[in-house]
């Protein structure tokens, strides 16, 4: 599934290990209680296969928005700046992670918008949470 490989592309990416220690602040849709920031959060947008003049495709055509908290705007910046790095300009076989081995097939991916969320109170006497938010599309056949 392009989820678990976009999953392991980050997971295993150095220069998002180096912002990212907490093993859970990678997550989908929703930051677990009490992970230490800075974190990801992976959203799906959309997601169609390809369909020509006389068939639909294998190839899918998928939108992700990546979003990056941290407790300092600039560490979000700095966090979404590594992550476009990391999913900038993919082709090639990906891990799905799956037992037995199944791969994701990405052709290509490509950066569509990099923008500021305002920030957001961090809990009671937390603070604020800040969010850099990434837009990146990926062209993909699931193995």
């Amino acid at each position: 599934m392009i989820d678990n490989a976009l999953y392991n592309i980050l997971r295993n990416d150095s220069g998002v290990s180096a912002v990212v220690t907490d093993p859970r602040a990678i997550a989908f849709s929703l930051l677990p209680t009490g992970v230490v920031l800075p974190g990801i959060v992976i959203h799906r947008i959309s997601g169609v296969p390809t369909t020509l003049l006389d068939d639909t495709t294998s190839q899918v055509e998928t939108r992700y928005q990546l979003d990056s908290y941290a407790s300092a705007p600039l560490v979000a910046r700095q966090l979404s700046a590594v992550v476009r790095l990391a999913l900038t300009d993919l082709a090639g076989d990906y891990s799905n992670g799956d037992s037995p081995e199944t791969l994701t097939t990405i052709q290509t991916s490509i950066v569509n918008g990099e923008f500021d969320s305002p920030f957001e109170q961090g809990g009671a006497g937390k603070g604020f949470v800040y969010r850099a938010i990434l837009d990146v599309t990926f062209w993909y056949v699931e193995g």
